[in-house]
Parts: C-alpha cells; sequence; structure tokens
C-alpha cells in the first residue's frame, strides 16, 4: 500500500478531513476547518465546511467550497456519500451551544452543484446525536450512528431502510455483533451492501477507536462479525 498526500490543492494548515469519492473517484468531498470567513469557536476552530475537488486529468483541482450548503457560523459536514456521488449526507450543529446535530440529504445535479437539501425524518434524525452515517448503494438503507436511548450503550449503529410508499421506516439497532456497551460510530456500508465497515471503543480495541468490519449473512437477515 502507498500513501500520496493530496497536495496544496487538496489539504491547508488547518484541519481536513472525513474524505468521500464516489465509485468513479470522479471528485471529492471533504470537511475542512480553514479560515475562510467562517465563525471562529470557543476552542480557537472555526466552523466546519463542506468543499470539493474535482478530478481533472488525473489530478484534484483546486478545492472550492459548497457555498450553496456551508452557512460558515454553524458546523456543515459531510458524513456520507452515496456510490453514484449523487447524494450526501450532512450534519448541522450550533456552535458553542448543546443543541444536537440535524442530519439531511443533499442531491448533486450533472454538474456536482447542490440542487435539493431536505432534513432525514426523525427515525433518523432524532432529537438525540446523530453524526456518522452511510448510504447504501441502491440507496435504500441508510446506516448511521446514534446515541438515543435504549441501545446497547453509548452511540450504536442503526439502519433504516425505505419504505414502498417512500418513507423511511423505524430505526433497528444492528445487534450485539456490532454494538457493544461502548461506543460504535462512522459506519460505511460497502456498495453492495454486504459489509459494514465501523470504529468501535469495544471488540477488544488495540486503542481508543479501532475499526471493524461485519458481513451480512442473507440467512440470517443480520450483520455478524468477521
Amino acid at each position: 500500500m502507498k500513501f500520496e498526500n493530496l497536495g496544496e490543492a487538496v489539504n491547508s494548515k488547518y484541519p481536513d478531513y472525513f474524505p468521500f469519492v464516489p465509485e468513479d473517484e470522479s471528485f471529492l468531498l471533504f470537511n475542512t476547518r480553514r479560515n475562510d470567513g467562517s465563525t471562529e469557536k470557543k476552542d480557537g476552530n472555526h466552523c466546519s465546511s463542506i468543499y470539493i475537488s474535482r478530478v481533472k486529468e488525473g489530478k484534484f483541482t483546486q478545492a472550492i467550497p459548497l457555498t450553496q450548503i456551508n452557512t460558515l457560523t454553524i458546523d456543515n459536514e459531510i458524513v456520507g456519500l452515496s456510490k453514484d456521488g449523487k447524494q450526501a449526507i450532512v450534519y448541522e450543529e450550533e456552535p458553542n451551544t448543546q443543541k444536537n446535530s440535524d442530519l439531511k440529504i443533499i442531491e448533486f445535479n450533472e454538474y456536482m452543484s447542490p440542487a435539493n437539501a431536505y432534513f432525514l425524518p426523525q427515525v433518523i434524525s432524532t432529537p438525540h446525536t446523530e453524526i456518522g452515517a452511510s448510504i447504501a448503494g441502491d440507496s435504500s438503507c441508510i446506516y448511521f450512528a446514534s446515541d438515543m436511548p435504549g441501545g446497547y450503550g453509548g452511540i450504536d449503529i442503526y439502519v433504516s431502510r425505505k419504505l414502498p410508499n417512500g418513507k423511511w421506516s423505524k430505526a433497528q439497532n444492528l445487534g450485539p455483533a456490532v454494538n457493544t456497551i461502548y461506543d460504535e460510530d462512522f459506519p460505511i456500508i460497502s456498495s453492495d451492501g454486504k459489509t459494514l465497515y465501523f470504529s468501535s471503543k469495544g471488540h477488544a480495541v488495540i486503542g481508543v477507536y479501532d475499526i471493524f468490519k461485519a458481513s451480512f449473512d442473507e440467512e440470517k437477515n443480520m450483520f455478524t462479525q468477521t
């Protein structure tokens, strides 16, 4: 495996994190806390914004902000992207308050400009805290992490499925093969929907947050850890 820094076109001296690319790798979406006119928070960081860098002749071009989405006065972060790159999940969070974040769907047009945005229903974007989320390849499921009550402890990973009427189902906990009494977060579902990657503070970790994967067992209709 070879690691390559994406250079000044993408990176800055500020935190740049949570990169997402579609299946064809034609662009990169990521979050940044660079000083681009965004509000400075009490911890010295600036409010997070979402940037995009398109690929031209095999190279990432200069990253620019998604001005239609970024507000500069609150945190805006991408937390999930569909495999075709047409839908992204973002969350918004008020800085310097105890207000929880809200998840929304961003739909892009053919020019990769945000064309539509709407908040997800409360079965996903609950009154509690949701940060990590991932869209299944066929957009039929959303996997997300939440500290809503009733889980195994801390932050758990849930799934909500799109019903025939177009609405999202009640969130279902993924069970003890994935969740522990500790925090599980940042779920990423593979494009074929068969493998779930996630971070956990449980499952006999080596450090604070380690990366794990679980495979979907079609006979049992559930994820089992591998």
